[in-house]
């Protein structure tokens, strides 16, 4: 894991990639920072995260002539698989899954991007071929923005690389897409869930083979025999289900974390958090952050970070960046999370809201539309501590599984995700995995998403009433976006956020304008009224 930026084309060097990484330095270690290499056509290189083969891992890796150079951000979870098949054809220097691309790619070609799985965003330069790659895994859980000028491609894992650089228009790499030379040669992927194979599961055999693909991806997950193994708790059957699982496969030791607010009369996720740890006896760590700590952290940091202006995000990202920030200080490099769920398994309040005929529709649109919400808000937040987060509920093979199914193992008889309740039914608590799901400042005592409740909106609201001049020249500042931007100017969190937004050059990203969150509220609000 780490962060990548670099440039493809004729006099590379001419731009800076060592101050691309800079702004991404959180991404790695800082034994492992801005580790480089540069020829004629690239200049490509990484922060890197050391979790496996910390001596040998050093990133770009590059071919025995060394005419073909890789980078790779991400986990590769089949690159033991491949690597056997490999051997005979390559001399392996190390046990990194990203030798294991590179060497992939100089025995299959570009074959290796139908072969890897996992979570990932490869750049690959081929001098032989005076060629260059960029490839995104199937759902963009790890991120991959690019950019172009005349002559020359950039690339990074974050917008921050592109701060202060002359460019226009930085583009989002499509999900589960290879790009060859500035041409697509693989789309981008796009999920829809199967309603045809009504008649083909039964209850029995889709519980059965549901939890031997999770177990699977949870397996593929997990640290080596005998490490201690973090798991992102909130006491909710997402991840608790992960955690019940990772308690029962994994050889060593595992420890939860969880985020509530100490000082609130009660917390949801702290009470259920309890339940389900004593139920597996793994002991619980807990983050308690002050509302000040929050908030002022929200203010100084949250849109740098989270990459968004949609309140929602950037509140959920603080929240949890507090929480990774804990597990990395305890000495965790990366730490799994339920994640994903509530986009595969339907687990929304309002898909219940739609037709019948139209569940699976807006299920689908949720899981895709992933990469630009809780997938950003889980990296960004995470990596900001230089944590990285796995998601079993985005595994590809769980994934496709899910989509085969019928509605009706999504949400039956007003009971969401009925699949994997029903799949936990004998190994957690009923009370925990029948317990409804909680936004995560809400569950953990920091008031609700709602304007007006939460902690965030009112910090801002009392920022913007003793600063009432900068409240006028944030108001400006909107006024000349107004054309393609929806911001609720009497909202001030939205007005705050979209601010810092500007400042920071994010609008340059095509398609910041549109806003899955806000489409989603006013769908909702279209139906109920």
């Amino acid at each position: 894991m780490c962060g990548i930026a670099g440039v493809f084309g004729n006099h590379a060097e001419q731009y800076d990639v060592e101050k691309m990484l800079h702004y991404i330095s959180h991404r790695g270690e800082s034994s492992y920072q801005a580790e480089t290499n540069r020829a004629s056509g690239f200049n490509f290189g990484t922060n890197r995260l050391a979790i496996v083969d910390e001596n040998m891992g050093r990133q770009p890796f590059y071919s025995p002539d060394a005419k073909v150079q890789c980078v790779l951000n991400g986990e590769i979870y089949n690159h033991n698989e491949l690597r056997k098949n490999l051997q005979k054809h390559y001399a392996f220097k190390s046990s990194c899954d990203s030798e294991v691309v590179l060497a992939g790619y100089l025995h299959f070609g570009e074959e290796i991007f139908e072969l890897i799985q996992g979570m990932y965003a490869v750049a690959i330069y081929d001098s032989n071929k005076q060629t260059w790659y960029l490839a995104r895994d199937h759902l963009g859980i790890k991120p991959l923005y690019y950019a172009f000028d005349e002559e020359h491609c950039l690339f990074s894992s974050e917008l921050k690389s592109f701060y202060g650089l002359n460019i226009d228009v930085i583009l989002d790499f499509p999900c589960g897409a290879v790009m060859k030379n500035r041409a697509f040669t693989r789309p981008g992927k796009n999920y829809r869930f199967n309603d045809e194979n009504s008649g083909k599961w039964s209850d029995a055999n889709a519980i059965n083979v549901g939890i031997d693909k999770l177990k699977r991806a949870v397996s593929k997950m997990l640290p080596r025999k005998g490490e201690i193994a973090a798991c992102m708790l909130s006491g909710g059957v997402d991840s608790s289900s992960i955690l019940t699982l990772m308690r029962n496969l994994h050889e060593g030791p595992v420890v939860a974390y969880t985020f509530y607010n100490k000082d609130a009369s009660s917390s949801d996720d702290y009470e259920a958090a309890k339940i389900i740890c004593e139920h597996l006896d793994v002991p619980l760590r807990v983050v308690t952050p002050t509302h000040l700590q929050l908030t002022d952290f929200y203010k100084a940091k949250g849109v740098w970070m989270t990459e968004t202006y949609e309140p929602a995000l950037v509140r959920n990202a603080v929240s949890y960046h507090f929480l990774s920030q804990k597990i990395s200080d305890d000495g965790f490099k990366f730490a799994l999370s339920g994640e994903g769920a509530d986009e595969v398994l339907g687990g929304y309040d309002y898909f219940e809201l739609f037709p019948k005929n139209e569940i699976d529709l807006n299920i689908g649109y949720a899981l895709n539309q992933l990469n630009h919400t809780y997938l950003k808000m889980t990296d960004r937040a995470s990596m900001f501590a230089t944590l990285e987060v796995r998601v079993p509920y985005l595994d590809e093979d769980w994934v496709a599984f899910n989509t085969e199914l019928p509605g009706e193992f999504r949400i039956r008889n007003n009971e969401n995700k009925w699949l994997l309740r029903n799949m936990m039914s004998r190994l957690m608590p009923d009370i925990i995995r029948n317990r409804p799901k909680l936004g995560m400042n809400q569950g953990a005592g920091f008031g609700s998403n709602d304007p007006g409740k939460s902690i965030y909106y009112k910090a801002i609201s009392e920022y913007y009433k003793t600063s009432p001049d900068r409240m006028k020249a944030d108001l400006k500042t909107i006024s000349n976006y107004k054309e393609n931007y929806q911001i609720d100017e009497s909202n001030p969190e939205e007005v705050f956020n979209f601010c810092r937004y500007i400042e920071h050059g994010f609008t340059k990203l095509k398609g910041s304008e549109n806003r899955p969150q806000l489409n989603t509220s006013t769908l909702i609000s279209a139906i109920t009224n």
